[in-house]
C-alpha cells in the first residue's frame, strides 16, 4: 500500500523534473483546483494563481539558473511537501 507521504512525494519528484524543463503543463497537472502554493513572497490558491506564478517564473529558468539552484530543505507529511532552495 502507498502511503500519502510516498504519493507526495512520487509528485514532488514529477514536479522538479516538470520545473527542470520549464513545462507549463507537466507542473500543473501536479495541482487540483483545491491546491495551495507558498512562497516566501505570497499565498496561491486554485489552480489560475498557480498557474499564472509558474507561467511568470518559467522564462527566468535558464540553464544558468538551474546549475545555481540549491536544495537547502525538503520535508514531506502526508499530502504537504515543503521544499525551501536558494
Amino acid at each position: 500500500m502507498i502511503t500519502n507521504t510516498a504519493q507526495t512525494e512520487a509528485v514532488l519528484g514529477h514536479h522538479m523534473e516538470a520545473f527542470a524543463a520549464t513545462d507549463l503543463d507537466a507542473i500543473m497537472s501536479d495541482f487540483t483546483e483545491d491546491s495551495v502554493l507558498i512562497t516566501a513572497d505570497q499565498t496561491l490558491k486554485g489552480l489560475a494563481e498557480i498557474r499564472t506564478f509558474f507561467a511568470a517564473m518559467f522564462p527566468g529558468v535558464t540553464p544558468e539558473f538551474l546549475a545555481a539552484f540549491n536544495m537547502v530543505k525538503q520535508e514531506i507529511s502526508g499530502d504537504v511537501a515543503y521544499i525551501n532552495w536558494m
